[in-house]
């Protein structure tokens, strides 16, 4: 869990922890990779966290990894973590981090919000839609555009239902659905 001090704390069944995050002053989101790596997007910054050589966890920020022109974002509202790396999700900008390289992908606009399906990732664009990250292009999906102004608030697989596609997928707005 993280809280708006810039510390994150985690439990092992028995007592609390507390690892705080050195210039970070509120943490948004925690994402855990199939390492068991945990991600964490705060105000200005993200990164993992790491242990030390006594096992304590240390913050370990990726932001030298980013050119100045790709730190320009406040608060890390999300972390998608896929097979292609992991993805820090900004208003600015949504940033894949994989071993060797980062790669930003940026709006004409704002962004509103990110959501992972399975292993694919949408971003709802103001006033231009719903996109999928596809071959590292964010594009229009079908009929994306009708979210132009129309805030997506949910995104979940939907594949059970009798003659839906097998990548079917439930969106779920405040006023109307699809």
């Amino acid at each position: 869990m993280g809280n708006v001090d810039g510390v994150v704390l985690s439990f092992d069944g028995v007592r609390w922890r507390s690892t705080p995050l050195p210039g970070v002053p509120t943490i948004r989101s925690l994402a855990s990779g199939p390492d068991g790596r945990i991600y964490v997007g705060g105000v200005g910054d993200f990164g993992y966290l790491e242990p030390d050589a006594r096992g304590r966890q240390q913050y370990v920020s990726l932001l030298d990894r980013l050119t100045p022109e790709q730190r320009d974002f406040m608060d890390v509202w999300d972390i998608l973590v896929t097979g292609d790396g992991v993805y820090f999700f900004t208003f600015k900008g949504l940033h894949r981090v994989t071993e060797n390289a980062v790669r930003r992908w940026t709006p004409d606009n704002r962004f509103h919000l990110a959501f992972q399906v399975n292993d694919r990732i949408f971003v709802r664009e103001v006033g231009k839609g719903l996109l999928e990250l596809v071959d590292d292009h964010l594009q229009l999906v079908a009929d994306g555009a009708r979210f132009a102004d129309e805030r997506i608030y949910a995104m979940l697989p939907w594949g059970h239902t009798e003659g839906a596609p097998a990548q079917a997928v439930l969106v779920g707005t405040r006023d109307i659905g699809w």
